[in-house]
């Protein structure tokens, strides 16, 4: 946009673009929830359901300081 425009001018520009971006939104698919694509995966192996629940709890703690810390400040 260059000085000379007037605010009427730059207006009508940003809402074509915004027109544009909308059409463009609309073309795209909708994109599935995430959530939706893992649950259940580990429905059939126990196992595998456990160590990554094991997993899990170790890199939560990981960053805690152990009991003997006494450092850490509450």
């Amino acid at each position: 946009m260059t000085a000379e425009q007037t605010l009427e001018e730059r207006v009508a520009a940003l809402e074509a673009e915004l027109a544009d971006l909308k059409l463009l939104l609309q073309s795209q698919p909708v994109a599935e929830e995430w959530i939706q694509k893992i649950t259940g995966i580990m429905s059939d192996d126990p196992q595998g359901f456990e160590a990554m629940v094991k997993y899990g709890r170790e890199w939560r703690n990981a960053d805690r300081p152990s009991d003997d810390d006494s450092d850490w400040i509450i």
